[in-house]
């Protein structure tokens, strides 16, 4: 299978985590927005049976909107906790790798740490 490049590490689900959460900002403006239009709709109930109407979008919506960012918040947070866990699983093999006994070794007086590919020093 070819490298086509696209690789998940925790760079990427961590730019996932803010542009999740850069989304979440929008969407809870909408929601805060949306409170007085909301109130002026329920005003007007009284006279109008239209504004009723409106008001059950507005309300509907606004319930959609909050639940939007409920559930954006807690997968930002999920995100940010595997973005450390790979951070913490990568950082554990690369000490596993180059601890005495560790696949490192293997290669006794090699420095698998270098990229100098003719084995000087």
């Amino acid at each position: 299978m070819g490298d086509d490049g696209f690789k998940v590490d925790s760079a990427f689900v961590r730019g996932a985590s803010t542009e999740l959460i850069d989304a979440l900002s929008v969407a809870r403006e909408i929601a805060r927005k949306q409170q007085p239009l909301r109130d002026q709709l329920v005003a007007l109930q009284k006279y109008y049976s239209s504004p009723y109407q409106a008001g059950e979008i507005v309300l509907t919506s606004a319930k959609a909107m909050a639940a939007l960012v409920s559930l954006g918040e807690n997968i930002a947070i999920a995100l940010e906790m595997a973005a450390q866990q790979y951070e913490d699983a990568e950082r554990d093999a690369e000490a596993r790798f180059f601890t005495p006994g560790g696949a490192a070794s293997i290669h006794a007086g090699d420095d698998m740490r270098s990229t100098d590919s003719d084995g000087s020093d």
